[in-house]
Order: C-alpha cells, then sequence, then structure tokens
C-alpha cells in the first residue's frame, strides 16, 4: 500500500504532534495532520497494522498559518 493515495479524518495527535487516522482497518500517522481537518494523504511507508504519510492537499483545514505550522515545527 506504499505510495498510495487515501482521503482521511484525522481524530487525535500523536505525542510528537502527527495526525491519527484509520483507513482500511488500519491505524495512521500523519505528518501536518490535526484532529478534525480531512486531507487527501499519501501512504509513504506501510506496517502490518499501521502506516504513515504526509498530506497531500487539504479538503477540511480548521486552522490557519500560525498554530499549524507552530505544530510542523515542533513534530520534527
Amino acid at each position: 500500500m506504499a505510495n498510495k493515495q487515501a482521503t482521511v479524518n484525522c481524530y487525535d495527535l500523536t505525542f510528537d504532534g502527527k495526525g491519527v487516522v484509520k483507513y482500511q482497518d488500519k491505524i495512521g500517522f500523519i505528518d501536518n495532520l490535526l484532529p478534525e481537518e480531512e486531507a487527501l494523504i499519501e501512504i509513504t511507508y506501510e506496517k502490518k497494522d499501521s502506516f504513515f504519510g504526509k498530506v497531500i492537499s487539504f479538503l477540511l483545514s480548521i486552522l490557519i498559518s500560525p498554530l499549524k505550522h507552530l505544530i510542523s515545527c515542533l513534530s520534527h
């Protein structure tokens, strides 16, 4: 499933700021995605029960620039 695209909704954050999503019965961890945001993502790495990805485009974003940028910086 690596390098596959999917539309997901974020429902939580990890301790290091990654958005937590669910897609096809797997838990995903997405850089720069906040709870209640919806995005088109690219799945970049997959494990048995989880995957990692990055945002391609936001379909619904709840916060604008400053806070999102701060969270992005903290997660790197």
